[in-house]
């Protein structure tokens, strides 16, 4: 998989890749048989409002974002088998667990794509 996005806090581009999961077999996919090689990778579901972890092997860290790609909700850690809502999501990033605390990411910061 070939990554020509990455990812942009607050504008500042960071050295995350980003796959984008727009079909809805994708987003339901989401980070689900990602790699080790893919641990700098996010997933960026869009539309999306709800995410699972069913079948993931490691815990993640699920951040709701509005249409405006600002931050609404951070979800660290979320474990296997459950589910997460956040009915005001336009978008949901899928990060590895720690990856929040890394980017020092705060509800109102906006994630976007760079180049």
């Amino acid at each position: 998989m070939t990554a020509t996005w990455r990812l942009a806090v607050n504008g500042v581009p960071t050295a995350w890749r980003v796959h984008r999961c727009a079909s809805f077999l994708s987003r339901s996919r989401g980070r689900l048989g990602a790699s080790l090689a893919q641990a700098n990778w996010a997933w960026l579901l869009h539309p999306c409002r709800a995410v699972h972890t069913c079948f993931m092997g490691a815990p993640l860290d699920v951040v709701f974002c509005d249409a405006r790609q600002s931050i609404l909700r951070i979800d660290t850690s979320m474990a296997p088998w459950r589910f997460a809502v956040e009915r005001d999501a336009g978008s949901v990033w899928e990060f590895p667990a720690g990856a929040a605390a890394t980017l020092r990411l705060r509800r109102g910061d906006r994630l976007t794509l760079c180049r």
